[in-house]
C-alpha cells in the first residue's frame, strides 16, 4: 500500500499495485462466499458434540471471539465432503 502513497512511482508501477489489490480482494470475496455457501449449525446447542475434550482445552487459550470461529469451523467441518484421491490422479484436478 506504501506504494499508493507515493506521487513519483512510474504510472506501470502504480496499475500493476492497482491491479494486485484488486485480484487479492476478488480472492477475499470469493472465499468469503464459499465459506458463507457451507452449511453450518450455528445454535449452541448442537455445538462442538464430537469435539469436546478440543473445545474445553480451546477455552483455556483462546479468547471469547476466537473461540467462537473455531467453533463455528468445527461445526462446519461436519458438512464437508471428502473423495479419496490417488496419488496418480492428482494431476488430473481441475479447481472449481
Amino acid at each position: 500500500m506504501p506504494l499508493l502513497n507515493n506521487s513519483n512511482i512510474p504510472l506501470y508501477d502504480l496499475v500493476f499495485e492497482i491491479q494486485r489489490l484488486l485480484d487479492q480482494q476478488d480472492k477475499e470475496k470469493e472465499y468469503e462466499f464459499w465459506r458463507l455457501s457451507i452449511p453450518n449449525i450455528r445454535t449452541q446447542n448442537n455445538m462442538n458434540f464430537l469435539f469436546t475434550k478440543i473445545d474445553q482445552c480451546l477455552q483455556n487459550f483462546l479468547s471469547p471471539t476466537i473461540l467462537r470461529k473455531h467453533r463455528d469451523e468445527m461445526n462446519q467441518s461436519l458438512y464437508y465432503l471428502a473423495n479419496l484421491v490417488q496419488q496418480d490422479e492428482q494431476d488430473n484436478i481441475h479447481e472449481v
